[in-house]
């Protein structure tokens, strides 16, 4: 995935938090590789994917308003 920017906040990460993005671009990368190839529709991938950020948004506003009250 040579041709996709990673944007990442201005605070400094680890080398293993850096190591782990990027092992996930590269899975992420053949996944969508691997479906393209296998003729999965674009509008399906994008809508599995939509589905997966929203989940995860989801969890992240749980985690961050179950916190505010400590």
């Amino acid at each position: 995935m040579t041709n996709v920017s990673r944007l990442y906040s201005e605070k400094p990460v680890s080398a293993e938090v850096n190591d782990a993005m990027n092992a996930l671009c590269d899975e992420v990368g053949a996944a969508l590789k691997k479906a393209k190839d296998a003729g999965v529709p674009q509008g399906l991938v994008v809508a599995i994917m939509a589905g997966c950020f929203h989940e995860e948004t989801a969890r992240m506003l749980i985690i961050r308003d179950n916190n505010a009250g400590s």
